[in-house]
């Protein structure tokens, strides 16, 4: 199990919570991560650098200096790893998915999330299934501006170069998850 935190902490159990080995990444904000497998994980930080990575479970950390706010009006906020060498950052709201096949020596921004100017979607949480699926939902900003507040749901199969979004009735959605199979 792993948490993070504010100032940069970051905690670690390997014995179901018996004992927490804690120690700092940076100083700023932690706010999300994400492991593929004991070794290799990502996480997103409030402030630059944007994101740190590790092969070794966490000892060891390497930051991502090149997405420092004044490089990009589209910091990443939401992250995934992907499995060896590969990672992927997705905005906060709009911007470039990040995808990365090399830790980082090279990096992919050719997908946005926010491809057009009438796109009226800010989108605040993702989940995906494998590197071309994401689902992401937050709200409508033409409800928003209006005085009312409706959820978005989107989803892309293609890595975010379209997006499908579906007519619901439900005025505010709070999380979303995929569901592989049911019990």
């Amino acid at each position: 199990v792993v948490a993070i935190g504010d100032s940069g902490l970051f905690l670690k159990t390997t014995d179901a919570g018996n004992t927490w080995q804690s120690q700092r990444i940076g100083t700023k904000r932690l706010l999300r991560l994400d492991f593929s497998n004991p070794a290799t994980g990502i996480i997103s930080a409030e402030l630059p650098p944007n994101l740190y990575w590790t092969h070794d479970g966490g000892i060891n950390w390497k930051n991502a200096t090149l997405f420092a706010y004044a490089d990009s009006a589209y910091p990443p906020y939401d992250v995934e790893s992907m499995g060896g060498d590969a990672f992927r950052a997705i905005p906060y709201q709009a911007g470039p998915f990040y995808y990365t096949y090399d830790d980082f020596r090279t990096v992919d921004t050719s997908r946005w999330l926010y491809p057009f100017e009438d796109f009226p979607h800010v989108i605040t949480d993702f989940v995906s299934s494998g590197v071309d699926t994401v689902l992401g939902f937050g709200f409508n900003l033409t409800s928003w501006s209006k005085g009312s507040f409706r959820s978005t749901l989107l989803w892309t199969t293609d890595g975010g170069s379209s997006w499908n979004v579906p007519s619901f009735d439900a005025t505010v959605l709070t999380d979303v998850q995929f569901v592989s199979s049911l019990r």
